[in-house]
């Protein structure tokens, strides 16, 4: 079985945007797990994120997009199912269950207070883009097997280096825009992929490089 390209994903859903969960690799990894576990439909980030960076960077409602590997392979596809705007002080025990990553609301309010402290600075009035979501497609694949003598390391599509249990170990912030290679508001900047045709940059670097989303979260090491 082939592994989707991104170029080919894009091309078949050309309004998707492109993100990447967390801002470092491990923590990429973690949240992804969470994700295809089923135990994170939900994530926030900070509207400043957002601010100056066109419509497309902000999660819309009905939209599918590509969340990436942090090599920029593609992951997974989302589909936005909710988007609130809302201030920092006004999180609902509700909302932090879907993230998936919290024991209750202090523990959020703690987690995101650290993120967001060391993304740009935090308040209690402060807005946020609360968002659902949920998985459409896994575009993870088995590997192939190793050849005789050597051992195999299958990665299927429900496994995933740092899996966490869905609370307590990470407390992180979620999905940050960007029009950078795999980037969604705090999520870090992503390496896209190649799949050009040497006439410039193709439509999936395009993309790739279109949106730093936060699907992030904060955990009380850094992130998500």
């Amino acid at each position: 079985m082939t592994r989707k390209t991104l170029q080919e994903i894009i091309d078949a859903n050309p309004e998707a945007e492109t993100f990447r969960f967390g801002d470092s690799e491990a923590l990429s990894r973690q949240i992804l797990a969470l994700v295809r576990e089923g135990k994170k439909t939900a994530t926030v980030e900070a509207m400043r994120v957002y601010r100056g960076k066109g419509a497309d960077v902000l999660p819309a409602v009905g939209r599918r997009d590509v969340a990436l590997e942090w090599d920029g392979r593609p992951a997974l596809m989302v589909e936005t199912v909710e988007v609130r705007v809302r201030r920092f002080d006004e999180m609902d025990e509700a909302f932090v269950a879907l993230q998936g990553q919290f024991r209750d609301l202090e523990h959020w309010r703690k987690a995101y207070r650290a993120y967001f402290s060391r993304n740009g600075g935090v308040s209690e009035d402060m807005e946020i883009m609360c968002e659902r979501f949920r998985v459409v497609e896994d575009y993870a694949v088995p590997d192939a097997p190793a050849p005789a003598g050597k051992s195999a390391s299958v990665a299927t599509a429900r496994s995933a280096t740092g899996t966490r249990p869905g609370r307590g170990l990470a407390d992180g912030p979620g999905r940050g825009p960007g029009k950078t290679p795999g980037n969604r508001p705090g999520q870090g900047p992503r390496p896209g992929p190649g799949g050009g045709t040497g006439k410039g940059p193709s439509k999936a670097q395009n993309k790739a490089s279109g949106r730093t989303t936060a699907r992030s979260q904060a955990t009380e090491k850094g992130k998500r």
